[in-house]
């Protein structure tokens, strides 16, 4: 193959992989806010509605983080 051939199918290999969508988690969604953690009684939970276990682990310094998604929350 001449060189010219080889730099064509590359450029288009990269024009391929720049053109594809990216790959993006189940989960994402670009139109969600962050979620917003609330107060139930004296402990803090997680806003997120797909954590299982959505109570929030005190980190100290008014710093929180969900056990589930691993989210920080600063309270």
């Amino acid at each position: 193959m001449s060189r010219k051939k080889k730099d064509e199918r590359r450029a288009e290999k990269i024009t391929q992989i720049y053109d594809e969508e990216p790959v993006t988690p189940i989960i994402f969604n670009e139109r969600r806010k962050a979620p917003i953690a609330f107060k139930r009684g004296k402990e803090w939970h997680c806003g997120n509605e797909t954590c299982g276990e959505p109570l929030l682990w005190d980190m100290g310094e008014g710093r929180f983080k969900c056990g589930h998604c691993w989210h920080d929350y600063y309270l």
